[in-house]
């Protein structure tokens, strides 16, 4: 049976036509992969059929160079607000992450979950969620009547899109 061959990094790789492939990144051979051929398998006693790869990472890790990006240190601060609520066992939090982020807006740079808890002071089939929050404007340092007003709006949303009932 015939044989194809590859060059990869000066070495041969050899698979027989119609059971291998060669592997491109932006049109720069990367690697071959492929069955082996039956003398191979033979010559080095293995049962049933085997596969061979071979990869040049280099080629794999040029291929993916981020671009650099950076963002200058805000210039106005941050204010971080905490929200527990209590809400059925079934909702998902990613659900209520969601909802937050939509109630947020652009002054919300960022929401985490920091405490879920049933139990004793938890109503049956119920959990207690928790979450932090973080406001941020680019342009001027806010006041604490506009994060007030976006937790309420955030709070009210939870309300309306899962039930959820502010933890006293």
């Amino acid at each position: 049976m015939p044989w194809r061959e590859w060059s990869l990094n000066g070495t041969r790789s050899q698979l027989p036509p119609g059971r291998c492939a060669k592997i491109e990144v932006n049109g720069e051979l990367m690697g071959v992969v492929g069955e082996l051929h039956p003398n191979v398998i033979d010559n080095y006693e293995l049962s049933g059929r085997a596969v061979a790869l071979k990869i040049d990472l280099n080629v794999l890790f040029r291929a993916n160079r981020p671009v650099k990006q950076y963002q200058g240190l805000p210039k106005f601060p941050v204010v971080e607000r905490d929200l527990a609520v209590l809400v059925k066992q079934q909702v998902e939090a990613s659900e209520m992450l969601a909802i937050i982020k939509r109630a947020g807006g652009n002054l919300l740079r960022g929401t985490d979950i920091f405490d879920v808890y049933q139990g004793a002071q938890v109503p049956e089939g119920y959990k207690s969620v928790a979450f932090s929050m973080k406001f941020q404007a680019d342009d001027r340092t806010l006041t604490d009547e506009e994060t007030a007003d976006k937790m309420k709006r955030i709070a009210k949303s939870l309300e309306a899109q899962v039930g959820a009932e502010l933890r006293k």
